[in-house]
Protein backbone atom coordinates (compact mmCIF):
# COMPACT_ATOMS: atom_id res chain seq x y z
CA UNK A 1 0.00 0.00 0.00
CA UNK A 2 2.67 2.57 0.89
CA UNK A 3 3.85 1.84 -2.82
CA UNK A 4 0.72 2.49 -4.19
CA UNK A 5 1.00 6.10 -2.43
CA UNK A 6 3.98 6.26 -4.66
CA UNK A 7 2.90 5.11 -7.75
CA UNK A 8 3.17 8.30 -9.57
CA UNK A 9 7.14 8.28 -8.78
CA UNK A 10 9.17 8.04 -12.10
CA UNK A 11 10.62 4.64 -12.62
CA UNK A 12 13.89 6.67 -13.58
CA UNK A 13 14.01 8.04 -10.05
CA UNK A 14 13.57 5.27 -8.10
CA UNK A 15 16.29 3.30 -10.34
CA UNK A 16 18.32 6.47 -9.51
CA UNK A 17 18.00 6.39 -5.82
CA UNK A 18 18.43 2.81 -5.04
CA UNK A 19 20.86 2.79 -7.38
CA UNK A 20 21.46 -0.84 -8.34
CA UNK A 21 24.65 -2.59 -10.09
CA UNK A 22 23.83 -1.60 -13.39
CA UNK A 23 23.88 -3.65 -16.72
CA UNK A 24 22.12 -4.03 -20.55
CA UNK A 25 21.91 -7.89 -19.51
CA UNK A 26 19.30 -7.75 -17.07
CA UNK A 27 16.41 -4.95 -15.81
CA UNK A 28 17.92 -3.25 -12.43
CA UNK A 29 15.67 -3.47 -9.98
CA UNK A 30 14.22 -7.35 -10.43
CA UNK A 31 14.49 -9.93 -13.37
CA UNK A 32 11.21 -11.90 -12.20
CA UNK A 33 7.67 -10.66 -12.11
CA UNK A 34 4.39 -12.18 -11.01
CA UNK A 35 1.18 -9.64 -12.35
CA UNK A 36 -2.18 -11.08 -11.01
CA UNK A 37 -5.12 -9.04 -13.20
CA UNK A 38 -8.17 -9.80 -11.05
CA UNK A 39 -9.92 -7.06 -13.19
CA UNK A 40 -13.06 -8.53 -15.97
CA UNK A 41 -12.50 -6.93 -19.29
CA UNK A 42 -14.89 -4.67 -19.34
CA UNK A 43 -18.16 -4.98 -21.75
CA UNK A 44 -17.04 -2.90 -24.51
CA UNK A 45 -20.01 -2.20 -27.54
CA UNK A 46 -19.39 -0.81 -30.88
CA UNK A 47 -22.80 0.06 -32.45
CA UNK A 48 -23.04 -1.96 -35.54
CA UNK A 49 -19.53 -3.64 -35.40
CA UNK A 50 -18.34 -7.20 -35.14
CA UNK A 51 -15.20 -7.00 -33.18
CA UNK A 52 -12.72 -9.13 -31.35
CA UNK A 53 -9.57 -9.12 -28.81
CA UNK A 54 -6.24 -9.76 -30.60
CA UNK A 55 -2.87 -10.15 -28.03
CA UNK A 56 -0.08 -8.18 -29.61
CA UNK A 57 3.11 -10.01 -28.93
CA UNK A 58 6.36 -7.64 -28.92
CA UNK A 59 8.86 -10.65 -29.10
CA UNK A 60 10.66 -9.49 -26.99
CA UNK A 61 10.67 -10.06 -22.72
CA UNK A 62 11.00 -6.93 -20.85
CA UNK A 63 12.00 -9.62 -17.97
CA UNK A 64 13.90 -12.45 -17.60
CA UNK A 65 10.72 -14.38 -16.21
CA UNK A 66 7.44 -12.86 -16.47
CA UNK A 67 3.97 -14.94 -15.48
CA UNK A 68 0.52 -13.12 -15.71
CA UNK A 69 -2.74 -14.83 -14.81
CA UNK A 70 -5.85 -13.52 -15.79
CA UNK A 71 -9.54 -14.23 -15.19
CA UNK A 72 -10.83 -16.58 -18.06
CA UNK A 73 -14.49 -15.49 -18.51
CA UNK A 74 -15.53 -18.89 -16.91
CA UNK A 75 -14.83 -18.74 -13.51
CA UNK A 76 -11.11 -19.42 -13.69
CA UNK A 77 -7.83 -18.32 -14.31
CA UNK A 78 -5.61 -18.44 -17.41
CA UNK A 79 -1.68 -17.91 -17.58
CA UNK A 80 0.61 -16.62 -19.85
CA UNK A 81 4.76 -16.65 -18.99
CA UNK A 82 6.76 -14.90 -21.30
CA UNK A 83 10.41 -15.69 -20.53
CA UNK A 84 13.85 -14.61 -22.39
CA UNK A 85 14.76 -17.31 -24.67
CA UNK A 86 18.51 -17.26 -24.09
CA UNK A 87 18.06 -17.91 -20.18
CA UNK A 88 15.09 -20.61 -20.55
CA UNK A 89 13.98 -23.13 -22.93
CA UNK A 90 10.49 -23.97 -23.67
CA UNK A 91 10.74 -26.99 -22.06
CA UNK A 92 12.14 -25.69 -18.45
CA UNK A 93 8.97 -23.02 -18.77
CA UNK A 94 6.62 -25.50 -19.46
CA UNK A 95 7.99 -27.53 -16.45
CA UNK A 96 7.85 -24.50 -14.01
CA UNK A 97 4.21 -23.42 -15.46
CA UNK A 98 3.73 -27.11 -14.24
CA UNK A 99 5.17 -27.31 -10.99
CA UNK A 100 2.44 -24.11 -10.39
CA UNK A 101 -0.42 -25.41 -11.11
CA UNK A 102 0.82 -28.42 -9.17
CA UNK A 103 0.72 -26.38 -6.07
CA UNK A 104 -2.52 -24.44 -6.30
CA UNK A 105 -4.07 -27.68 -6.35
CA UNK A 106 -2.27 -28.71 -3.35
CA UNK A 107 -3.18 -25.81 -1.59
CA UNK A 108 -6.77 -25.92 -2.93
CA UNK A 109 -7.05 -29.55 -1.42
CA UNK A 110 -4.92 -28.81 1.59
CA UNK A 111 -5.51 -24.50 2.54
CA UNK A 112 -4.69 -25.44 6.18
CA UNK A 113 -0.78 -26.23 5.36
CA UNK A 114 2.57 -24.49 5.21
CA UNK A 115 3.28 -23.38 1.95
CA UNK A 116 6.45 -24.71 2.17
CA UNK A 117 5.19 -28.06 3.21
CA UNK A 118 3.83 -28.44 -0.10
CA UNK A 119 5.15 -31.30 -2.55
CA UNK A 120 5.49 -30.42 -5.80
CA UNK A 121 7.82 -33.02 -7.18
CA UNK A 122 6.50 -35.52 -8.82
CA UNK A 123 6.52 -39.43 -7.63
CA UNK A 124 9.17 -40.36 -10.11
CA UNK A 125 11.66 -36.98 -9.88
CA UNK A 126 11.03 -37.47 -6.09
CA UNK A 127 11.89 -41.43 -6.41
CA UNK A 128 15.45 -40.13 -8.75
CA UNK A 129 16.64 -37.39 -6.51
CA UNK A 130 16.17 -39.26 -3.11
CA UNK A 131 16.77 -43.18 -4.29
CA UNK A 132 18.57 -43.29 -7.16
CA UNK A 133 20.86 -40.65 -7.44
CA UNK A 134 21.85 -41.82 -3.83
CA UNK A 135 21.71 -45.57 -4.27
CA UNK A 136 25.72 -45.92 -2.55
CA UNK A 137 25.23 -48.29 0.15
CA UNK A 138 27.75 -51.36 -0.14
CA UNK A 139 29.00 -53.13 2.99
CA UNK A 140 32.04 -51.64 4.97
CA UNK A 141 34.91 -53.99 6.36
CA UNK A 142 34.33 -54.19 10.45
CA UNK A 143 37.49 -53.22 11.24
CA UNK A 144 39.81 -50.10 12.41
CA UNK A 145 42.72 -47.87 10.85
CA UNK A 146 45.13 -50.40 12.95
CA UNK A 147 43.48 -53.44 12.07
CA UNK A 148 44.08 -52.80 8.25
CA UNK A 149 47.06 -51.52 8.52
CA UNK A 150 47.96 -54.62 10.45
CA UNK A 151 46.67 -57.03 7.29
CA UNK A 152 49.39 -54.88 4.93
CA UNK A 153 52.35 -55.06 7.59
CA UNK A 154 51.37 -59.06 7.66
CA UNK A 155 50.99 -59.04 3.55
CA UNK A 156 53.85 -57.11 2.88
CA UNK A 157 56.27 -56.55 5.79
CA UNK A 158 59.62 -55.82 3.65
CA UNK A 159 57.76 -53.26 0.80
CA UNK A 160 58.36 -49.02 1.59
CA UNK A 161 55.42 -47.95 3.55
CA UNK A 162 57.30 -43.91 4.04
CA UNK A 163 59.64 -41.82 1.93
CA UNK A 164 61.30 -38.85 4.06
CA UNK A 165 63.91 -37.41 1.83
CA UNK A 166 66.68 -40.20 1.36
CA UNK A 167 65.36 -41.62 3.85
CA UNK A 168 62.97 -45.25 3.53
CA UNK A 169 60.88 -47.34 6.50
CA UNK A 170 59.27 -50.61 5.41
CA UNK A 171 56.35 -51.65 6.82
CA UNK A 172 57.83 -53.93 9.47
CA UNK A 173 59.95 -51.14 10.57
CA UNK A 174 57.14 -48.72 10.71
CA UNK A 175 54.73 -51.30 12.63
CA UNK A 176 57.96 -52.31 15.18
CA UNK A 177 58.30 -48.84 15.54
CA UNK A 178 54.65 -47.98 16.10
CA UNK A 179 54.22 -50.73 18.58
CA UNK A 180 57.23 -49.72 21.26
CA UNK A 181 55.65 -46.28 21.23
CA UNK A 182 51.91 -47.47 21.89
CA UNK A 183 53.06 -49.42 24.88
CA UNK A 184 54.26 -46.72 26.41
CA UNK A 185 50.66 -44.28 25.29
CA UNK A 186 49.51 -47.45 26.97
CA UNK A 187 51.43 -47.22 30.14
CA UNK A 188 50.53 -43.63 30.09
CA UNK A 189 46.75 -44.39 30.25
CA UNK A 190 45.80 -44.01 26.92
CA UNK A 191 43.02 -46.50 25.61
CA UNK A 192 39.66 -46.03 23.54
CA UNK A 193 38.23 -42.79 23.64
CA UNK A 194 41.07 -41.05 25.13
CA UNK A 195 42.79 -38.09 23.75
CA UNK A 196 46.34 -37.62 22.69
CA UNK A 197 47.51 -34.15 21.30
CA UNK A 198 50.63 -34.69 18.46
CA UNK A 199 52.93 -31.99 18.19
CA UNK A 200 55.51 -32.86 15.57
CA UNK A 201 56.91 -31.52 12.30
CA UNK A 202 56.15 -33.42 9.53
CA UNK A 203 58.63 -36.66 9.42
CA UNK A 204 58.27 -40.18 9.69
CA UNK A 205 58.09 -40.22 13.30
CA UNK A 206 54.90 -37.65 12.97
CA UNK A 207 53.42 -41.06 11.38
CA UNK A 208 54.76 -43.27 13.63
CA UNK A 209 53.18 -41.24 16.62
CA UNK A 210 49.68 -41.32 14.89
CA UNK A 211 49.57 -45.32 14.21
CA UNK A 212 50.87 -45.54 17.75
CA UNK A 213 48.16 -43.51 19.18
CA UNK A 214 45.82 -45.56 17.02
CA UNK A 215 47.34 -48.90 18.34
CA UNK A 216 46.91 -48.10 21.63
CA UNK A 217 43.51 -47.43 21.36
CA UNK A 218 43.69 -43.66 21.52
CA UNK A 219 42.26 -40.90 19.11
CA UNK A 220 44.85 -38.20 17.98
CA UNK A 221 44.29 -34.75 18.49
CA UNK A 222 46.40 -33.03 15.46
CA UNK A 223 48.44 -29.64 16.43
CA UNK A 224 50.35 -28.20 14.17
CA UNK A 225 53.17 -26.44 15.31
CA UNK A 226 53.02 -23.59 13.11
CA UNK A 227 49.18 -22.71 13.58
CA UNK A 228 49.16 -19.25 16.01
CA UNK A 229 49.45 -19.99 19.68
CA UNK A 230 46.15 -18.61 20.29
CA UNK A 231 44.18 -21.27 18.44
CA UNK A 232 46.94 -23.75 19.97
CA UNK A 233 46.40 -22.82 22.99
CA UNK A 234 42.82 -22.73 22.82
CA UNK A 235 42.16 -26.27 21.10
CA UNK A 236 44.31 -27.71 23.55
CA UNK A 237 42.41 -26.19 26.41
CA UNK A 238 38.93 -27.32 25.16
CA UNK A 239 39.76 -30.80 23.99
CA UNK A 240 41.77 -31.49 27.12
CA UNK A 241 44.08 -34.17 25.69
CA UNK A 242 45.62 -36.58 28.75
CA UNK A 243 49.15 -35.80 27.06
CA UNK A 244 50.89 -34.23 24.09
CA UNK A 245 53.16 -36.51 22.27
CA UNK A 246 56.08 -34.39 21.23
CA UNK A 247 59.37 -33.43 21.01
CA UNK A 248 62.44 -31.09 22.63
CA UNK A 249 62.27 -28.98 19.15
CA UNK A 250 58.73 -28.46 19.13
CA UNK A 251 57.49 -28.86 22.82
CA UNK A 252 59.09 -25.22 23.28
CA UNK A 253 57.23 -23.86 20.70
CA UNK A 254 53.36 -25.41 22.38
CA UNK A 255 51.73 -22.24 24.90
CA UNK A 256 51.90 -23.40 28.82
CA UNK A 257 48.76 -25.48 29.45
CA UNK A 258 49.90 -27.73 32.49
CA UNK A 259 49.06 -31.12 29.82
CA UNK A 260 51.70 -33.62 30.10
CA UNK A 261 54.09 -33.94 27.32
CA UNK A 262 55.57 -37.23 26.33
CA UNK A 263 58.82 -36.65 24.19
CA UNK A 264 59.95 -39.23 21.28
CA UNK A 265 63.41 -38.67 22.07
CA UNK A 266 62.78 -40.57 25.72
CA UNK A 267 61.19 -43.89 24.44
CA UNK A 268 62.50 -43.96 20.58
CA UNK A 269 65.02 -46.51 21.94
CA UNK A 270 63.33 -47.68 25.31
CA UNK A 271 61.28 -51.12 24.70
CA UNK A 272 61.65 -54.51 23.59
CA UNK A 273 60.47 -55.65 19.97
CA UNK A 274 56.86 -56.73 19.84
CA UNK A 275 55.07 -58.66 16.49
CA UNK A 276 51.97 -58.45 18.31
CA UNK A 277 50.27 -55.60 16.11
CA UNK A 278 47.02 -56.57 16.57
CA UNK A 279 46.36 -56.69 20.30
CA UNK A 280 49.29 -54.50 21.62
CA UNK A 281 48.72 -55.24 25.52
CA UNK A 282 45.21 -53.16 25.05
CA UNK A 283 43.24 -54.01 28.24
CA UNK A 284 39.76 -52.63 26.38
CA UNK A 285 39.31 -53.84 22.81
CA UNK A 286 39.39 -51.02 20.27
CA UNK A 287 35.72 -50.98 18.33
CA UNK A 288 34.62 -49.39 15.13
CA UNK A 289 32.60 -46.92 16.54
CA UNK A 290 35.51 -45.70 18.92
CA UNK A 291 37.36 -42.07 18.07
CA UNK A 292 39.86 -42.06 15.57
CA UNK A 293 41.18 -38.78 15.57
CA UNK A 294 39.27 -35.13 16.99
CA UNK A 295 39.96 -32.18 14.44
CA UNK A 296 39.01 -28.71 15.06
CA UNK A 297 37.63 -26.69 12.45
CA UNK A 298 36.53 -23.11 12.58
CA UNK A 299 32.70 -23.87 10.55
CA UNK A 300 29.50 -21.61 11.12
CA UNK A 301 29.83 -20.24 14.43
CA UNK A 302 33.31 -18.78 13.99
CA UNK A 303 34.44 -20.50 17.30
CA UNK A 304 37.19 -23.49 16.73
CA UNK A 305 35.30 -26.67 17.46
CA UNK A 306 36.40 -30.16 17.49
CA UNK A 307 35.01 -33.06 14.88
CA UNK A 308 34.64 -36.57 16.65
CA UNK A 309 35.58 -39.16 13.57
CA UNK A 310 35.42 -42.88 14.33
CA UNK A 311 37.16 -45.59 12.78
CA UNK A 312 34.03 -46.56 11.26
CA UNK A 313 33.80 -43.48 9.39
CA UNK A 314 38.17 -43.70 8.13
CA UNK A 315 37.41 -47.07 7.46
CA UNK A 316 34.64 -46.35 4.70
CA UNK A 317 36.70 -43.60 3.08
CA UNK A 318 39.37 -45.34 2.76
CA UNK A 319 38.26 -48.12 1.06
CA UNK A 320 35.97 -45.91 -0.92
CA UNK A 321 38.99 -44.53 -2.12
CA UNK A 322 40.81 -47.35 -2.87
CA UNK A 323 37.83 -48.74 -4.94
CA UNK A 324 38.04 -45.30 -6.50
CA UNK A 325 41.50 -44.92 -7.28
CA UNK A 326 42.30 -48.59 -7.40
CA UNK A 327 45.77 -50.16 -5.32
CA UNK A 328 48.04 -49.64 -8.10
CA UNK A 329 46.90 -46.05 -7.99
CA UNK A 330 47.78 -45.79 -4.23
CA UNK A 331 51.47 -46.81 -5.06
CA UNK A 332 53.01 -43.58 -4.20
CA UNK A 333 51.41 -40.27 -2.54
CA UNK A 334 52.31 -37.33 -1.90
CA UNK A 335 52.00 -36.80 2.07
CA UNK A 336 51.69 -33.12 1.80
CA UNK A 337 48.88 -31.45 4.16
CA UNK A 338 48.94 -30.70 7.32
CA UNK A 339 47.89 -33.28 9.80
CA UNK A 340 45.45 -30.65 11.37
CA UNK A 341 43.39 -30.68 8.17
CA UNK A 342 41.23 -34.08 7.21
CA UNK A 343 42.78 -34.39 3.39
CA UNK A 344 45.87 -35.74 5.36
CA UNK A 345 43.92 -38.57 6.38
CA UNK A 346 43.68 -39.55 2.73
CA UNK A 347 46.93 -38.90 2.41
CA UNK A 348 48.33 -41.18 5.09
CA UNK A 349 45.86 -43.99 5.73
CA UNK A 350 44.57 -44.67 2.24
CA UNK A 351 47.93 -45.96 1.11
CA UNK A 352 49.31 -47.48 4.26
CA UNK A 353 45.72 -49.34 4.14
CA UNK A 354 46.22 -50.68 1.14
CA UNK A 355 49.95 -51.48 1.04
CA UNK A 356 51.11 -48.37 -1.04
CA UNK A 357 53.85 -46.10 0.39
CA UNK A 358 53.49 -42.20 0.87
CA UNK A 359 56.35 -39.79 0.49
CA UNK A 360 56.59 -37.00 3.22
CA UNK A 361 57.16 -33.57 2.72
CA UNK A 362 56.92 -30.67 4.22
CA UNK A 363 53.99 -29.33 2.18
CA UNK A 364 52.97 -29.03 -1.44
CA UNK A 365 55.02 -26.19 -2.35
CA UNK A 366 58.31 -28.32 -2.44
CA UNK A 367 57.08 -29.81 -5.68
CA UNK A 368 57.92 -26.24 -7.06
CA UNK A 369 60.95 -25.79 -5.42
CA UNK A 370 62.58 -29.19 -6.31
CA UNK A 371 60.69 -29.19 -9.80
CA UNK A 372 60.74 -32.82 -10.12
CA UNK A 373 58.43 -35.20 -8.73
CA UNK A 374 56.86 -38.77 -9.59
CA UNK A 375 54.49 -41.07 -8.13
CA UNK A 376 50.78 -41.84 -8.31
CA UNK A 377 48.77 -39.56 -6.32
CA UNK A 378 48.74 -35.36 -4.92
CA UNK A 379 46.18 -34.46 -3.19
CA UNK A 380 45.71 -30.40 -2.45
CA UNK A 381 43.83 -27.29 -1.83
CA UNK A 382 43.28 -25.39 -5.88
CA UNK A 383 44.27 -22.44 -4.57
CA UNK A 384 47.37 -23.90 -2.99
CA UNK A 385 48.39 -25.98 -6.00
CA UNK A 386 48.22 -23.01 -8.78
CA UNK A 387 51.08 -21.14 -7.45
CA UNK A 388 53.34 -23.82 -8.13
CA UNK A 389 51.96 -24.99 -11.59
CA UNK A 390 54.27 -22.46 -13.54
CA UNK A 391 57.25 -24.20 -11.66
CA UNK A 392 56.18 -27.81 -12.19
CA UNK A 393 55.47 -27.90 -15.99
CA UNK A 394 56.00 -30.81 -17.89
CA UNK A 395 58.99 -31.82 -14.79
CA UNK A 396 56.27 -33.47 -12.27
CA UNK A 397 54.62 -36.78 -12.89
CA UNK A 398 51.06 -38.05 -11.47
CA UNK A 399 48.54 -40.27 -12.25
CA UNK A 400 45.97 -38.66 -10.45
CA UNK A 401 45.14 -35.04 -8.47
CA UNK A 402 42.34 -35.19 -5.85
CA UNK A 403 41.36 -31.13 -5.36
CA UNK A 404 39.45 -31.16 -2.16
CA UNK A 405 38.56 -27.91 0.09
CA UNK A 406 37.27 -25.30 -2.06
CA UNK A 407 35.90 -24.48 -5.17
CA UNK A 408 37.78 -25.84 -8.51
CA UNK A 409 37.54 -23.73 -11.38
CA UNK A 410 37.59 -24.85 -14.77
CA UNK A 411 40.43 -22.65 -15.62
CA UNK A 412 42.94 -24.14 -12.87
CA UNK A 413 41.57 -27.69 -14.37
CA UNK A 414 42.99 -26.65 -17.80
CA UNK A 415 46.30 -25.28 -16.42
CA UNK A 416 46.52 -29.10 -14.67
CA UNK A 417 46.02 -30.75 -17.81
CA UNK A 418 48.29 -28.70 -19.59
CA UNK A 419 51.55 -28.82 -16.69
CA UNK A 420 50.67 -32.68 -15.90
CA UNK A 421 50.05 -34.32 -19.23
CA UNK A 422 47.56 -36.69 -18.89
CA UNK A 423 46.70 -36.83 -15.43
CA UNK A 424 43.15 -37.78 -14.16
CA UNK A 425 41.44 -34.57 -12.25
CA UNK A 426 39.41 -35.72 -9.24
CA UNK A 427 37.34 -32.84 -7.79
CA UNK A 428 36.48 -33.92 -4.21
CA UNK A 429 34.08 -32.32 -1.90
CA UNK A 430 33.11 -32.53 2.28
CA UNK A 431 33.50 -31.04 5.27
CA UNK A 432 35.23 -32.30 7.86
CA UNK A 433 32.43 -33.48 9.32
CA UNK A 434 31.25 -36.30 7.10
CA UNK A 435 35.18 -37.52 6.88
CA UNK A 436 37.42 -36.17 4.18
CA UNK A 437 34.75 -36.17 1.35
CA UNK A 438 31.27 -37.18 0.59
CA UNK A 439 30.99 -36.28 -3.29
CA UNK A 440 33.39 -37.08 -5.88
CA UNK A 441 33.62 -36.34 -9.81
CA UNK A 442 36.66 -37.73 -11.95
CA UNK A 443 36.71 -34.14 -14.38
CA UNK A 444 36.13 -34.73 -18.13
CA UNK A 445 37.73 -32.68 -20.65
CA UNK A 446 33.90 -30.92 -21.28
CA UNK A 447 34.51 -29.78 -18.01
CA UNK A 448 37.15 -27.58 -18.29
CA UNK A 449 35.43 -24.58 -18.87
CA UNK A 450 37.30 -21.52 -18.43
CA UNK A 451 36.43 -19.32 -15.19
CA UNK A 452 33.23 -21.50 -14.53
CA UNK A 453 33.43 -23.71 -11.81
CA UNK A 454 33.27 -27.43 -12.34
CA UNK A 455 30.80 -29.92 -10.44
CA UNK A 456 31.28 -31.83 -7.45
CA UNK A 457 30.10 -35.05 -8.34
CA UNK A 458 27.97 -37.82 -7.40
CA UNK A 459 27.68 -39.58 -3.87
CA UNK A 460 30.22 -42.08 -2.91
CA UNK A 461 29.93 -45.01 -1.02
CA UNK A 462 27.50 -44.98 1.53
CA UNK A 463 26.61 -41.64 2.02
CA UNK A 464 23.36 -39.71 0.57
CA UNK A 465 22.65 -35.86 -0.17
CA UNK A 466 19.95 -33.75 -0.37
CA UNK A 467 19.00 -30.92 -1.98
CA UNK A 468 16.28 -28.99 0.21
CA UNK A 469 14.70 -25.88 0.60
CA UNK A 470 12.29 -24.59 3.06
CA UNK A 471 10.88 -27.05 5.52
CA UNK A 472 13.20 -29.56 4.39
CA UNK A 473 11.12 -30.38 1.16
CA UNK A 474 13.48 -31.75 -1.80
CA UNK A 475 13.98 -29.00 -4.58
CA UNK A 476 13.51 -30.03 -7.66
CA UNK A 477 16.72 -30.67 -10.12
CA UNK A 478 18.37 -27.61 -11.40
CA UNK A 479 16.83 -25.56 -8.53
CA UNK A 480 19.20 -24.43 -6.11
CA UNK A 481 18.97 -25.59 -2.35
CA UNK A 482 21.41 -26.42 0.80
CA UNK A 483 23.06 -29.93 0.98
CA UNK A 484 22.43 -32.00 3.61
CA UNK A 485 24.47 -34.92 4.06
CA UNK A 486 23.65 -38.39 5.63
CA UNK A 487 25.49 -41.74 5.47
CA UNK A 488 28.29 -43.43 7.00
CA UNK A 489 30.63 -40.79 6.60
CA UNK A 490 29.57 -38.33 9.69
CA UNK A 491 30.91 -37.46 12.47
CA UNK A 492 29.69 -38.28 15.92
CA UNK A 493 29.36 -34.30 16.27
CA UNK A 494 31.41 -31.90 17.73
CA UNK A 495 33.50 -32.69 21.03
CA UNK A 496 31.97 -31.57 24.01
CA UNK A 497 29.54 -29.39 22.45
CA UNK A 498 25.50 -31.18 22.34
CA UNK A 499 23.52 -27.96 21.42
CA UNK A 500 25.79 -27.50 18.77
CA UNK A 501 25.96 -30.69 17.29
CA UNK A 502 22.32 -31.09 17.84
CA UNK A 503 22.01 -28.28 15.43
CA UNK A 504 24.36 -29.16 13.05
CA UNK A 505 23.41 -32.95 12.57
CA UNK A 506 19.62 -33.01 12.55
CA UNK A 507 17.04 -35.42 12.33
CA UNK A 508 16.59 -37.60 9.09
CA UNK A 509 13.41 -37.69 7.27
CA UNK A 510 14.53 -39.93 4.60
CA UNK A 511 16.39 -42.36 6.38
CA UNK A 512 15.03 -45.09 9.49
CA UNK A 513 14.61 -43.96 12.80
CA UNK A 514 17.32 -42.04 14.31
CA UNK A 515 18.96 -41.18 11.14
CA UNK A 516 21.20 -37.95 10.85
CA UNK A 517 22.21 -35.76 8.60
CA UNK A 518 24.31 -32.86 8.59
CA UNK A 519 23.44 -29.31 7.68
CA UNK A 520 26.52 -28.22 5.57
CA UNK A 521 25.49 -24.68 4.72
CA UNK A 522 26.24 -25.40 1.43
CA UNK A 523 24.27 -24.09 -1.63
CA UNK A 524 24.05 -26.56 -4.55
CA UNK A 525 21.68 -27.67 -6.94
CA UNK A 526 21.39 -31.31 -9.00
CA UNK A 527 22.65 -31.01 -12.86
CA UNK A 528 20.69 -32.88 -15.28
CA UNK A 529 22.27 -36.80 -14.49
CA UNK A 530 22.34 -36.80 -10.99
CA UNK A 531 25.87 -34.75 -10.78
CA UNK A 532 25.85 -31.79 -8.11
CA UNK A 533 27.02 -28.53 -9.16
CA UNK A 534 28.32 -25.66 -6.29
CA UNK A 535 26.64 -22.61 -6.32
CA UNK A 536 27.41 -20.42 -2.98
CA UNK A 537 27.15 -20.04 0.72
CA UNK A 538 23.63 -19.96 3.12
CA UNK A 539 25.65 -17.72 5.42
CA UNK A 540 28.93 -15.23 4.54
CA UNK A 541 31.66 -17.74 5.27
CA UNK A 542 34.20 -17.86 2.93
CA UNK A 543 37.41 -20.34 2.34
CA UNK A 544 41.26 -19.49 2.77
CA UNK A 545 43.30 -22.15 1.54
CA UNK A 546 40.94 -24.69 2.69
CA UNK A 547 39.94 -23.12 5.96
CA UNK A 548 37.07 -21.93 7.10
CA UNK A 549 36.86 -18.28 7.58
CA UNK A 550 34.45 -16.16 9.23
CA UNK A 551 34.20 -12.82 8.19
CA UNK A 552 32.59 -11.52 11.51
CA UNK A 553 35.65 -12.74 13.00
CA UNK A 554 38.55 -10.30 14.34
CA UNK A 555 40.73 -9.20 11.31
CA UNK A 556 44.03 -10.53 13.02
CA UNK A 557 42.78 -14.07 12.55
CA UNK A 558 42.09 -13.20 8.70
CA UNK A 559 45.38 -12.18 8.54
CA UNK A 560 47.10 -14.86 10.65
CA UNK A 561 45.52 -17.65 8.53
CA UNK A 562 46.58 -15.93 5.20
CA UNK A 563 49.63 -15.08 6.67
CA UNK A 564 50.43 -18.71 6.89
CA UNK A 565 50.34 -19.41 3.02
CA UNK A 566 53.28 -22.14 3.26
CA UNK A 567 50.96 -24.11 5.89
CA UNK A 568 50.16 -26.24 3.14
Amino acid sequence: MAAYENQDAPFERLVEVLNPVRSTAYHPLFQVSFAMQDNVFPEVAFPGLEWSTVPAPTGTSRFDLSVTVAPDGHQGLAGVIEYASDLFDRATVEAIAARYVRLLDRIVADPQARIEGYEILEPDERERVLQRWNDTSVPIPDSTIPGLFGQQVAATPDAVAVTFGDENWTYRELSNRANRLAHRLIAAGVGPETLVAVALERSPELIIALLAILEAGGAYLPIDPRYPSARTEFILRDAAPILILTDTATVSMLPDNGIPALLLETCSEQGGHWEDTAGNGRTTPLRPDNTAYVMYTSGSTGTPKGVTISHHNVVNCMVQVASSLGVPGLARVLASTSVSFDVSVLEIFAALCAGGSIDVVRDVLVLGEHRTWSGSVISTVPSVFAEVLDQIENTVSAETVVFIGEQLSGRLLGAVRAAIPGVRVVNGYGPTETTVYVTSRVMEQSDACAGESVPIGVPVRNSRVFVLGAGLRLVPVGVVGELYIAGVQLARGYLGRPGLTAERFVACPFGVPGARMYRSGDLVRWAVGGVLEFVGRADEQVKVRGFRVEPGRSRRCCCRILLFRRLW
